[in-house]
């Protein structure tokens, strides 16, 4: 039987604009805080990671914890994380 959602891809979609609008806020402009995760990331495992990549993974991990346990901030946050990643593709 399909899991039923409570809101549709549009109300999603809204969701993680607004979330990643009040992210912006808070924290600024998302590629700094990408160029030093990538950083910090490279260093610890010792092959360099793009901010693009850092972003990709930071998408994978909302997947892993959405395969673990569905909360609706997973698939939104994923979605948002999947955005910036494409974003960083063209700097």
């Amino acid at each position: 039987m399909p899991r039923k959602y409570k809101h549709g891809p549009k109300m999603l979609s809204k969701k993680a604009a607004k979330i990643f609008e009040d992210r912006g806020v808070h924290l600024g402009d998302y590629r700094p805080m990408f160029i030093e995760i990538a950083q910090r990331w490279s260093l610890v495992i010792g092959v360099e990671v793009t901010p693009s990549q850092a972003a990709r993974c930071m998408a994978e991990l909302k997947m892993a914890r959405w395969r673990a346990v569905y909360h609706e901030d997973h698939a939104i946050d994923a979605a948002n994380y999947s955005f910036i990643a494409a974003a960083l593709e063209d700097d």
